[in-house]
């Protein structure tokens, strides 16, 4: 047969099958566990988030003992989707996430959800946005995808490695920190000569197309080399300003590095990832 279930605060779970648990006592729920595949959806009434849809091969719900729940735990692969709320811009899409294994946690009190922390083989999209890493914790607190485990963040324009990318669930914003690590394409059609940039810290608006970096910032395209303590990058206007000194350098063609490296003066750069 099938069962479904519904908890305030617009909850709602159907699968084809599940187990139910009860406290000693026989009267209140312990747990649920699906029998194959569960759909979780989650309608929070705030007009600023959308429905949170959680599906997996098995899913595992535990409650307190007023029967309100607590943990929810996805195994044999798990998907998440986050809607656009209602006072979302226009234009807003779905972000989607996958992984092998899944576990959140809930307030009681509101059955809000709290966290979810998805492990083994993280995916995410949203529109031509992509990203990937080993592992990612969301925080309903400050609405965030913390992405960890040699994370990665393209598009048609741009790739970026760190060792730490944050992705805003509601709005147009990325982070990376530690070792940021990026290449952008910012050549008219046809000139795919790539910018690329290493940094410490790396902050990108995608409703401006701009992109700002800071900390020990090296970039270069072609034999062109730029340093400073920031710099901003217009993906759109495809210009590179910075508001701090900057020095800038000339790479010596290929051809010639070898000679230079012998050079004593060591007048030669060569940028290095």
């Amino acid at each position: 047969g099938s069962a479904s279930a519904s908890w305030p605060g617009r909850k709602e779970l159907t699968a084809e099958r599940a187990r139910f648990t009860f406290r000693p006592d026989g009267r209140s729920l312990e747990a649920l566990d699906t029998v194959g595949e569960g759909r979780l959806v989650l309608a929070p009434s705030s007009p600023r988030f959308g429905e949170r849809v959680i599906t997996a091969g098995q899913l595992a719900l535990g409650f307190d003992v007023q029967t309100r729940l607590e943990t929810l735990r996805g195994l044999s692969g798990t998907q998440v989707a986050f809607y656009p709320g209602r006072e979302a811009p226009p234009g807003s899409v779905p972000q989607e996430t996958s992984s092998q294994r899944l576990e959140a946690t809930f307030d009681t009190a509101t059955q809000m959800l709290r966290a979810v922390d998805q492990s083994g083989d993280f995916q995410y999209r949203e529109g031509e946005r992509r990203a990937a890493a080993d592992r990612a914790r969301y925080l309903h607190a400050d609405s965030r995808l913390l992405l960890h485990g040699s994370p990665r963040l393209w598009d048609a324009k741009t790739r970026v490695a760190a060792e730490q990318i944050a992705v805003a669930v509601q709005g147009e914003r990325a982070e990376a920190s530690g070792k940021v690590r990026s290449t952008h394409f910012l050549g008219a059609e046809g000139d795919r000569e790539p910018t690329n940039v290493l940094a410490d810290r790396m902050v990108a608006e995608q409703r401006s197309q701009i992109v700002h970096y800071e900390g020990q910032v090296r970039a270069w395209r072609g034999q062109d080399v730029l340093e400073s303590a920031s710099l901003d990058l217009d993906l759109a206007q495809r210009r590179v300003r910075s508001g701090a000194r900057v020095r800038t350098s000339h790479l010596q063609p290929a051809a010639r590095l070898a000679g230079a490296a012998a050079d004593s003066t060591g007048s030669a750069k060569r940028p290095v990832i």
